[in-house]
């Protein structure tokens, strides 16, 4: 995923990423990732940007993790992630956050043949 700024725009990576998003890679760039791929729980509840451990690494300065969270595609359909946040800090400052994620969307599907069988 992209680099977060402090304020939660996002910028692209230094090289071309493949991902679950790469439909959307380019809408995200200087935009704020939550409201785009990130604002709405699996449940169709809203995920407010405040409660989302992504933002809070660009605000705390902390590492965070998010298990068993959902990204969202542009036409809508959810996707299982887990991911983690770190915090970038350049001569100490708090710069932005680094967001790595796995798309389990494979392992779920396996997981839900097993569980059927």
């Amino acid at each position: 995923m992209p680099v977060h700024r402090r304020r939660g725009k996002c910028r692209p990576p230094g090289r071309p990423i493949r991902s679950g998003l790469d439909e959307i890679a380019d809408d995200l760039v200087g935009q704020a990732h939550h409201a785009i791929i990130h604002q709405t729980h699996a449940d169709g509840s809203a995920y407010p940007v405040d409660d989302c451990p992504i933002h809070q690494a660009y605000r705390d300065g902390k590492v965070h993790f998010g298990a068993d969270e959902v990204f969202w595609h542009k036409n809508g359909q959810g996707f299982p992630v887990d991911y983690i946040s770190t915090p970038i800090h350049e001569n100490r400052q708090l710069r932005g956050a680094v967001v790595v994620f796995r798309d389990l969307t494979a392992l779920t599907r396996l997981r839900t043949g097993e569980e059927s069988s």
